[in-house]
């Protein structure tokens, strides 16, 4: 009989809890001496025996000159190493994301032990204050925000990016990339997100979208309708203040970008878009008896907010919708020719949006 003994080693990189400390949230924004300023939260639990335990975030902050000098300055002050292993927000201040911000990553993607599905954000002026917020609703703000950029998410306002996911589009010449836009409002101890930060070339313009711009884009980014909601007024319909607004939401969508013949001088691009529609709230009355002339007022409406959309497109240089990518894919003896910088601002788009059907509800 043969017997075989079993000698345990051990797990070399073992990462042992209680050794770390985890950081869940992090901001970057610039310094007066343009130094790159770092903030993290880290969740505290309090005594589990004490009958006043309790939970908070604690807040690191140092000023670097890049992430990996930041993360050593910090280790100092942490009381265990850091780990960004759970990380969930990567939040970007306005002067921060100014400036090409894929360099400020590499740290993110080279280590193997970052978290690559952290959200990505732009914070109107500086970060930092965003994980200083006291809420009463949730201890742990890292929580707090994530709960609050997924609703968002949900609702068809703000696209669902994280580390991973943008950096494929950083590094294509023929698409930019969009982050959640938020605003802090240190009185009320609150976050709003205010819609879409637009980039172009890695930099944030200083341009984004509101809510109803957001959710357009959205569904001619995604043609996919999710939760969504519009609120728009009918002009001229009604004096009565309740009545002159109407509220919906797209069921269904057909969506079509397409890319006609271009030259190096002018890209022709026509998006069309037939809809259906559940209408949420139209306190003027019969849907059925109005569903032509909303049909006709909701279509100008959405084509209208359509074109607003493509214009903020344009004015921030952003190629949001790939059409680059298309001039490479389908015509790219018109791409070689094009100056890459300003390629987007020759895009001479043509909209149509059709409503095919209209739901009133349960309400007629």
């Amino acid at each position: 009989m043969l017997s075989f003994s079993l000698i345990s080693t051990g797990c070399w990189d073992q990462h042992l809890m209680k050794n770390v400390t985890l950081i869940q949230a992090l901001t970057y924004d610039l310094t007066n001496k343009q130094l790159l300023c770092v903030g993290a939260a880290a969740p505290v639990i309090g005594n589990l025996h004490s009958k006043n335990s309790s939970s908070k975030s604690d807040i690191l902050v140092t000023a670097a000159r890049t992430p990996g000098e930041a993360k050593i300055i910090l280790n100092h002050m942490a009381s265990g190493v850091l780990d960004t292993a759970k990380n969930k927000l990567l939040l970007l201040g306005e002067a921060f994301a100014a400036q090409d911000i894929y360099p400020f990553l590499d740290l993110h993607y080279r280590n193997p032990r970052n978290s690559l599905n952290a959200r990505v954000a732009v914070v109107k002026d500086k970060a930092l204050p965003l994980i200083q917020l006291k809420n009463d609703r949730e201890e742990h703000i890292s929580r707090y925000l994530l709960d609050l950029i997924q609703s968002a998410e949900e609702s068809l306002i703000i696209p669902e990016e994280n580390i991973q996911s943008i950096a494929s589009v950083l590094l294509d010449p023929g698409e930019d990339i969009t982050l959640p836009f938020i605003v802090v409002e240190e009185n009320k101890h609150k976050a709003f997100v205010k819609g879409i930060a637009l980039f172009n070339d890695r930099k944030y313009t200083g341009y984004h979208l509101n809510h109803n711009q957001s959710t357009l884009y959205l569904l001619l980014k995604k043609g996919s309708p999710q939760q969504n909601s519009f609120i728009i007024t009918l002009d001229n319909v009604t004096k009565n203040y309740p009545e002159r607004f109407v509220s919906f939401t797209v069921k269904h969508i057909k969506r079509k970008i397409k890319l006609h013949k271009s030259t190096h001088n002018q890209i022709n691009v026509s998006i069309d878009m037939n809809l259906k529609l559940q209408i949420t709230e139209y306190p003027k009355g019969d849907v059925e008896n109005d569903s032509s002339i909303l049909k006709e007022k909701l279509s100008a409406t959405l084509t209208t907010l359509t074109e607003e959309v493509l214009s903020h497109l344009k004015e921030s240089n952003c190629d949001a919708l790939g059409i680059g990518r298309k001039l490479m894919a389908f015509q790219p003896e018109v791409w070689s020719q094009l100056n890459k910088e300003d390629y987007y601002k020759k895009v001479n788009f043509k909209t149509s949006i059709n409503i095919d059907g209209i739901k009133s509800g349960i309400v007629k």
